[in-house]
């Protein structure tokens, strides 16, 4: 199969898996804002963050650069050299994750304590097991991912929602669960796509083969030499997730971060149908040795993002009456909602910007822009609750969206001055650009992949 056909293949089932996800995660939302009130589905997101902060043991950031060294190791003829390195990595993450579900299920009271909530106990002791399967996940998905089984790639995610929906629906409607379904569903269906996906995963691995490899690979090595600030990068972004949270319950209450959760989700969804970044992960490293076309690029993937955020702005702004029609007990989110819906502008920005950072391979650089990002969520979030109360949230978002946007711009100027753009430029183009958003369109719309694009 040739590299065209193959990057077709995997974009088309991409776009078939995303598609359906989003439809099933749409009705996993649906069934748990139905079910749940504000306060037990804030207290819910309390209790993954603590799992999002504590999984950063588990060295976040360094599995895109195993499964580059794997692929590699796979395209050089080396399947040992790829069983070393992908062996290494998971027992590595397996160890790490059961010692971690050791840890929290032992400390779960004395957490509970500190935040003055008994319940919260029995909550982190069923997501306590999910760093156990998290572990085996991964290796099921890199697995397929280096393999190119781009089918299994895609229908993992699809069949872990499946899963958590019929779970989900037994929990709420079958035995009447509350916050305990939801956590239930959330770590019962990463063990049963592992489960339904086993035979596959095991037949990815045999293709390694029994080869012994070229050089032996130490723990301290696999950590070692890779990109120590795209971890860092993982920690701090995980962090700012985090404190968002925990500012907000702290300063307004559990309720609070509920209805910050249903916003925040909104926007999410918003920003998933923003899908420029993901195309130019694969494309903007190819220019990095040819500045001016980079900078077209960069100029021409900004201003269609630009027009898609605005579109997808005002097609939420408009759907905000049938959310509140639909889940009545979270009307008060609305508002939050639409002031937040505008952050989905400058991070529509960010978003394009961000992989031209690892064409680069700046990763320290964007490492001080998520810094910076992190320091302003401590400072606003704080001022703007105080000030302005909820909807502080809001102008908070807003204000560190935006600087981030611009930061992000001005130091990647540094580096590729040809980027430069003013405003007026997102509403004109030169021709060059026009080819260049011709071709992110192309690339977008799964369906006419295999067509004949401009050369660029």
């Amino acid at each position: 199969m040739s590299v065209v056909r193959t990057v077709g293949k995997g974009i088309a089932w991409n776009a078939f898996g995303s598609s359906i996800g989003k439809i099933i995660v749409l009705g996993n939302i649906f069934i748990i804002l139905h079910h749940l009130s504000v306060y037990d589905y804030g207290l819910s997101e309390l209790v993954f963050s603590v799992i999002t902060t504590a999984s950063i043991v588990l060295l976040p950031g360094l599995a895109t650069a195993i499964q580059a060294d794997i692929s590699h190791a796979l395209a050089s003829g080396a399947p040992g050299d790829a069983r070393a390195i992908f062996d290494k990595y998971f027992l590595l993450n397996l160890f790490l994750g059961t010692c971690l579900c050791i840890g929290l299920f032992a400390l779960a009271t004395p957490i509970s304590i500190l935040v003055k909530n008994v319940s919260i106990a029995y909550f982190l002791r069923i997501v306590s097991f999910s760093f156990i399967l998290s572990p085996l996940r991964m290796a099921g998905t890199m697995l397929a991912q280096v393999s190119l089984r781009f089918a299994d790639q895609s229908l993992y995610s699809v069949v872990e929602e499946a899963a958590k929906g019929i779970v989900l629906a037994i929990m709420f409607f079958g035995l009447g669960r509350g916050i305990d379904g939801l956590l239930y569903a959330a770590v019962l269906s990463q063990a049963v796509v592992f489960l339904l996906f086993l035979p596959r995963t095991i037949s990815a691995y045999a293709k390694f083969g029994n080869e012994k490899p070229s050089q032996p690979f130490r723990y301290v090595d696999l950590i070692r030499k890779h990109r120590k600030w795209s971890v860092t990068n993982s920690y701090i972004s995980n962090l700012t997730q985090s404190t968002q949270l925990w500012l907000i319950r702290i300063l307004l209450g559990t309720e609070a971060v509920g209805l910050y959760a249903v916003a925040s989700g909104i926007v999410s969804q918003i920003s998933a149908f923003l899908p420029l970044g993901t195309v130019l992960s694969p494309i903007a490293p190819a220019y990095v040795e040819k500045p001016v076309e980079m900078g077209r690029l960069i100029r021409a993937s900004l201003k269609l993002q630009f027009v898609l955020s605005l579109v997808l702005c005002l097609a939420a702004w408009a759907a905000l009456p049938i959310f509140v029609h639909l889940f009545p007990k979270y009307a008060h989110a609305s508002p939050l909602a639409a002031g937040m819906i505008l952050s989905v502008i400058p991070l529509g920005f960010a978003n394009v910007l961000t992989p031209i950072y690892s064409a680069y391979k700046e990763q320290f650089a964007f490492l001080i822009s998520v810094t910076i990002k992190f320091i302003l969520v401590l400072i606003l979030f704080p001022v703007g609750i105080q000030v302005f109360g909820l909807y502080g949230i809001a102008i908070a978002t807003i204000i560190t969206s935006a600087v981030t946007a611009i930061e992000r711009y001005l130091r990647l100027r540094r580096i590729t001055p040809q980027i430069k753009m003013r405003f007026k430029d997102l509403y004109t183009l030169s021709t060059e650009e026009r080819i260049y958003i011709r071709v992110l369109i192309l690339r977008i719309r799964a369906f006419r992949i295999f067509q004949r694009t401009p050369k660029v």
